[in-house]
């Protein structure tokens, strides 16, 4: 039995209820909201270990609901939309979405981009410390010259 915590934030009640009996099946626990206000809510109380996130929701757009995840924390999340445009995927990645899955997709490939992730990041919890922090900016490397260089 996985004890994982996931939060699936979708406005589609047929899709969310889909996407939450599958995960639930194979041994996650879940949590669920409709609208991107509450998804935040539920994110903040629950502290996930990821998040599906669709990107058209109501009160709060996923984008809207990804910013403020990455506010204070590094948590998993899976972006979900219908749009497959290279601008708009290159939106939800560089907003700090870990994976993007374009809809309709199976449950089953979710399933396997969620075990890969949290398999390869850890998974949620990793609420930034306050006492701590990450500098982020690239790193630059140069070429040293040899002696038979100059």
């Amino acid at each position: 039995m996985n004890s994982r915590l996931i939060l699936i934030v979708e406005h589609n009640e047929a899709l969310r209820s889909s996407v939450g009996k599958h995960l639930s099946d194979v041994g996650f626990r879940i949590v669920c909201a409709s609208d991107g206000a509450v998804g935040l809510s539920h994110f903040r109380r629950f502290k996930p270990d990821l998040v599906v996130l669709g990107d058209e929701l109501r009160r709060m757009d996923g984008f809207e609901v990804l910013n403020e995840i990455r506010r204070d924390s590094d948590t998993l999340v899976i972006m979900t939309s219908m749009w497959s445009t290279p601008s708009h995927e290159l939106r939800c990645l560089t907003l700090g979405a870990d994976n993007l899955l374009l809809k309709p997709y199976d449950n089953c490939v979710l399933t396997q981009r969620i075990k890969n992730l949290l398999r390869r990041g850890g998974g949620g919890r990793a609420h930034r410390d306050p006492r701590w922090e990450v500098d982020n900016r690239p790193r630059r490397t140069k070429r040293m010259r040899r002696r038979s260089d100059r």
